[in-house]
């Protein structure tokens, strides 16, 4: 057998933690921020906080304190701490993380809104309820505002007065559906003036082309999630997503 020295202990409790981070990403990205998301609204943020913090607390205190010529007992008390510790540290980043998951995506008005966990809470019953009856994550969802001209100014104006954004309209809430197609036409219809330059039109073209579609089978949607704007692209023919386009550059 071979000795446990104070350097393989810490490349053993580095390489523990690695795993540990790696079990976690593979988390992160199934159940709590699924793609893009992950990227673009704090999960990978997240797991770097915790990989720095968890990975880095407990080998280096196994470096520091580990000693192989202290009593079995007294080497025991020693990881026994050190895996509270880090455990400590891990929980909390975990807790801070998940309150921060992506929960939904609501369409109001010509684009989407990602809503995170803290963000949902505030929403309302009839945003929970809706949310109870989705089985999957995130919810994707949109603000059916009247189609008239003269009512739907008078909410937005009502949203700015309040400063309250128009997503928090839960009660006009409803599942993504085809119902919801005039908003997405209307939205459809303003992309191409969105598209601030030929790289952003050349990869809306490219991203289609790789799935044998055209441009015209989807509706292209800008997307406001924590760090950054993304393209939602969602299938003409159902209002399923069919995937994403990040990088893209929208004027205002």
């Amino acid at each position: 057998m071979i000795p446990m020295t104070r350097r393989r202990a810490f490349l053993t409790h580095l390489a523990i933690s690695a795993l540990i981070v790696g079990a976690l990403v593979a988390c992160f990205v199934l159940f709590l921020f699924p793609m893009p998301f992950f990227v673009e609204n704090g999960g990978w943020q997240g797991i770097r906080i915790i990989a720095a913090v968890d990975a880095t607390i407990g080998p280096l205190l196994t470096l520091i304190i580990y000693n192989p010529k202290k009593s079995r007992g007294k080497l025991l008390f020693d990881l026994v701490t050190i895996g509270l510790i880090q455990l400590s540290a891990l929980g909390a980043g975990l807790w801070i993380t998940y309150a921060a998951r992506t929960e939904a995506v609501l369409f109001v008005d010509g684009n989407f809104y990602s809503i995170d966990t803290q963000t949902g809470s505030s929403l309302g019953p009839e945003y929970a309820a809706l949310l109870e009856k989705s089985p999957g994550r995130p919810f994707y969802g949109y603000i059916d505002l009247p189609d008239a001209p003269e009512p739907r100014q008078k909410m937005r104006l009502l949203a700015l007065k309040s400063n309250s954004p128009l997503f928090r309209m839960v009660d006009l809430l409803r599942p993504l559906s085809v119902e919801a197609k005039n908003d997405f036409e209307a939205t459809d219809r303003k992309i191409g003036k969105l598209a601030a330059d030929d790289a952003t039109r050349g990869k809306i073209e490219e991203w289609a082309a790789r799935r044998g579609a055209g441009v015209d089978d989807y509706y292209f949607v800008p997307t406001y999630c924590t760090y950054g704007t993304i393209l939602l692209a969602l299938s003409k023919r159902d209002m399923t997503v069919a995937g994403n386009i990040r990088g893209v550059s929208l004027k205002p």
